[in-house]
C-alpha cells in the first residue's frame, strides 16, 4: 500500500482516492506532529517560565518581623553558641599518621643506563 497520489494518477488519470485505512494512519501521523511540536515548546518555555519569577536581591528586606520572633532568634543564637561552647577541643587528627614514620627515607636511586651492563650475556 505504499503507493503516491502521483503515481496513481499518472497511471490512471483520476483523482487519487485513499483507503480509510490509509487515511487513519495519515490522520496518526498528523497527530503525532501535532504531539512533539507541543512537547517541543513545552520543554523551551517551562526554563523561560522559570526565571520569570522574582529572585529576592541582597539586603532586601521581607515583611517586618515580631518581636516574638525576634525574641525566639536570639534565643535561638544563644543556644547555638552554648552548644558549641559545649564541644571539646580536637586535635587534629592525621589518618595516615601511623603509617608514616617520623624521619622519611631517601628513595634508592636506580643506575643509570649508561652503568647497566648484561650480566648474563655470552663471552665471543
Amino acid at each position: 500500500m505504499s503507493y503516491s497520489c502521483a503515481q496513481d494518477i499518472l497511471r490512471v488519470g483520476q483523482a487519487c482516492r485513499r483507503s480509510a485505512a490509509e487515511q487513519q494512519i495519515v490522520a496518526g501521523r498528523v497527530q503525532m506532529r501535532l504531539f512533539y511540536a507541543a512537547a517541543a515548546i513545552a520543554l523551551l518555555v517551562a526554563p523561560a517560565h522559570a526565571q520569570t519569577q522574582p529572585v529576592p536581591k541582597y539586603a532586601e528586606t521581607g515583611k517586618p518581623k515580631s518581636p516574638q520572633e525576634i525574641q525566639a532568634e536570639k534565643e535561638a543564637e544563644r543556644a547555638y553558641r552554648k552548644s558549641l561552647s559545649n564541644i571539646p577541643d580536637q586535635a587534629s587528627t592525621d589518618p595516615w599518621g601511623n603509617v608514616r614514620t617520623e624521619n622519611p627515607s631517601k628513595p634508592v636511586a636506580k643506575p643509570s643506563a649508561a652503568k647497566r651492563t648484561k650480566s648474563a650475556a655470552p663471552a665471543n
